[in-house]
């Protein structure tokens, strides 16, 4: 076998692993009604440990330029999720994006001021929007609209207007969404396995 050949053979065998990856992800069942209280929180629990694993790996599948920092900075902006800001943490100990270790940063909009907000978002390179920037007063924050850094909206969030990717809770499952449109205007390349994974959704 040539050389260019086993690359070839190894690429191939790598892409179906990325691609369980999401298929897992996005098939993964929370179905909350009907349910016992302890069940019910078995299903909370299992509803953060999804987002925290879609926040990581979407932002392990994007090809980002080269980072000026020391950290990864992923951050959650709007009301506290301090669930999810921990698993994150726990989940993302010791591991690497583009070679740098990962740092969570939870940003509350009833804790800081806008300005105090901007100089803390300087680093940030994914934004994960736990509420709509508009209905906190939050929506002229530069890095709401500043290319090369990923803004996913979480599962409660139906404004689309600041984000690239949509988490959307439907039929049970959390499904993927990439807005297409200001997914390209960002500058960001992502993994092929994600956009056959995701479904589609032009920004109006």
């Amino acid at each position: 076998m040539t050389r260019r050949s086993e690359i070839k053979v190894k690429s191939q065998l790598r892409a179906p692993r990325t691609r369980t990856l999401f298929v897992l992800l996005a098939g993964f069942c929370l179905a909350l009604s009907g349910k016992t209280a302890a069940e019910s929180a078995l299903d909370q629990q299992k509803f953060i440990r999804v987002q925290a694993a879609y926040i990581f790996n979407l932002a392990r599948f994007v090809q980002w330029p080269a980072l000026g920092s020391s950290t990864f900075q992923i951050c959650l902006l709007g009301e506290l999720q301090q669930k999810l800001t921990t698993q994150l943490q726990q989940g993302t100990k010791d591991k690497t994006i583009q070679s740098l270790p990962v740092q969570i940063l939870a940003i509350d909009p009833a804790l800081l001021s806008q300005a105090e907000a901007e100089q803390q978002l300087q680093q940030c390179r994914v934004l994960y929007l736990t509420a709509d920037p508009a209905e906190t007063g939050w929506a002229l924050l530069a890095q709401l609209r500043q290319p090369q850094i990923l803004r996913i909206a979480a599962p409660q969030v139906t404004s689309q207007h600041f984000s690239q990717v949509n988490l959307v809770f439907e039929q049970g499952r959390i499904l993927l969404y990439l807005n297409s449109d200001s997914l390209q205007q960002s500058g960001l390349q992502v993994n092929p396995a994600l956009l056959s994974i995701a479904r589609q959704r032009t920004k109006s």
